[in-house]
């Protein structure tokens, strides 16, 4: 089987990354760079992976008055100011990782874009798009 290494930065040459202090603000910003995107990774001053930001949870924040709590958003959405305020929890997959490995993580979290982590540094986005060209039948 192939390797995350193997189709990793086939579709997604770059990926955005913000430290858990940023401005909620820029963090928009940073994922509105590239039309792609659908993620930030949230990282410490060494490239480590701390949490990620998806795209779903930067809408949530934006449309908190229409949910079902009184009109108000949930606490967490209301305050949040950062990007660790809104940040979800750390998953990736290694460059020696096979592609079933991730396949499983993007089916089993819902989630359409993995870190690479190497060295515990990440390293590349493994986009879901580059899952789907590589494992495809004949491939």
């Amino acid at each position: 089987m192939k390797k995350v290494r193997d189709c990793m930065e086939s579709i997604s040459k770059s990926f955005d990354s913000v430290a858990p202090h940023t401005p909620v603000e820029d963090l928009i910003q940073a994922v509105s760079r590239d039309a792609s995107s659908r993620s930030v990774f949230v990282t410490d001053e060494g490239g480590g992976l701390l949490g990620i930001v998806h795209v779903r949870e930067i809408l949530r924040m934006l449309g908190a008055q229409h949910t079902d709590h009184g009109g108000f958003g949930s606490p967490l959405q209301v305050m949040a100011r950062r990007a660790s305020d809104i940040m979800g929890p750390a998953y990736s997959v290694s460059p020696d990782d096979d592609l079933g490995v991730a396949l499983k993580l993007a089916v089993q979290s819902e989630v359409y874009d993995i870190p690479v982590v190497e060295n515990g540094k990440v390293v590349a986005n493994l986009d879901c798009l580059e899952l789907i060209v590589n494992l495809r039948p004949g491939a």
